[in-house]
């Protein structure tokens, strides 16, 4: 199935996280992929500590309205080999359809609505995916085709955030 988890409310990671600890508890294999992400987190540290695949890279601290076109550029192709390498690892699961497997696209729904990934290449890819993997797909704005194939959509609404008051991200809380 896949899980949808958008919005402008905190959360959205550390919901993926907690099903992937679920998963995990369980014996199912974790592949965890981050676009524009990559500060270290409390949350990554320990899904590799558990055996969770991480794929991650040079992400940025900006967001992606305020890169240079270079920045942009960077972006993209980093979003791109993410995937390419996430496509790659399912396949191998999917030789082995008894075998299930979680997979975690975290900030995909940013990656795609900056262009920094093709809407028709995730599309193919959720098209093509075998029952035996869950998908998850996070981010703030959702492309409206991730709402048709998604099985679960969850939209978190921020309410009120200390951000709002210049609070700055807190280590083991934010990250």
């Amino acid at each position: 199935m896949i899980h949808l988890y958008f919005g402008e409310g905190k959360g959205k990671t550390s919901a993926a996280v907690g099903l992937c600890v679920r998963a995990l508890g369980q014996n199912i294999p974790v592949l965890f992929v981050q676009f524009l992400k990559s500060r270290e987190s409390g949350e990554i540290l320990m899904l590799e500590k558990w055996g969770a695949t991480i794929i991650r890279g040079k992400g940025s601290k900006k967001f992606t309205k305020d890169m240079t076109d270079a920045e942009l550029l960077e972006a993209k192709k980093k979003c791109a080999e993410h995937f390419e390498k996430a496509k790659e690892l399912c396949k191998l699961a999917k030789k082995s359809e008894n075998s299930s497997l979680v997979v975690v696209f975290d900030e995909i729904c940013v990656a795609l609505s900056a262009n920094l990934l093709s809407e028709n290449d995730v599309r193919d890819f959720l098209l093509s995916t075998p029952k035996n993997i869950e998908i998850v797909l996070t981010g703030r704005s959702a492309p409206p085709f991730l709402h048709d194939f998604s099985d679960y959509d969850t939209e978190f609404k921020k309410r009120k955030h200390p951000f709002d008051k210049g609070c700055v991200a807190r280590k083991g809380i934010e990250f």
